[in-house]
């Protein structure tokens, strides 16, 4: 019997956008917008589903309010706002584990609510974009019998 120990490691995550690699960053989500597939009820207990091909996403991410980040960020949007032309190819990876997310249309929305206080603060950006790859994946080193044979049993099943 094999023993391993995922491990998640929040520096192995990166986000880069236009050649920056984002640093200073305290969170970062993505989310669909439309899910993959929405549920038809049918009558006499027939029920099918619709798939929906439309792969926007969004994308929020804080980073530290001190951080360069800020700054490229600002000027990238303000670029967009005078030519509607800044379009950022970006990519979201987890470095250690297999989750990845990539886009070559993304843009701002707008700028980051601005607080200033007598503590430290963090500005949250958000990015809508059209993804060209999306896996969610974990942590696992995985190159175990078991996973190999779910795997195979769920590759054949869907004729992949």
């Amino acid at each position: 019997m094999s023993f391993s120990v995922n491990t998640y490691s929040p520096t192995d995550v990166t986000l880069s956008f236009g050649g920056y690699v984002l640093t200073g960053w305290n969170t970062i989500n993505i989310q669909r917008v439309y899910a993959g597939m929405t549920a038809v009820d049918g009558i006499n207990g027939k029920n099918t589903r619709v798939r929906n091909n439309n792969t926007a996403a969004v994308i929020n991410f804080s980073c530290l309010q001190s951080g360069e980040s800020n700054d490229i960020l600002s000027q990238i949007h303000a670029l967009d706002l005078q030519t509607g032309s800044a379009r950022i190819s970006l990519t979201l990876k987890d470095l250690s584990g297999s989750s990845i997310f990539t886009s070559s249309e993304a843009y701002i929305l707008q700028y980051p609510e601005v607080v200033f206080s007598d503590s430290f603060e963090f500005r949250v950006w958000t990015l809508k974009c059209n993804t060209s790859e999306w896996f969610v994946g974990g942590n696992l080193k995985a190159d175990t019998s078991i996973f190999n044979s779910v795997l195979g049993s769920i590759t054949a099943q869907i004729g992949v």
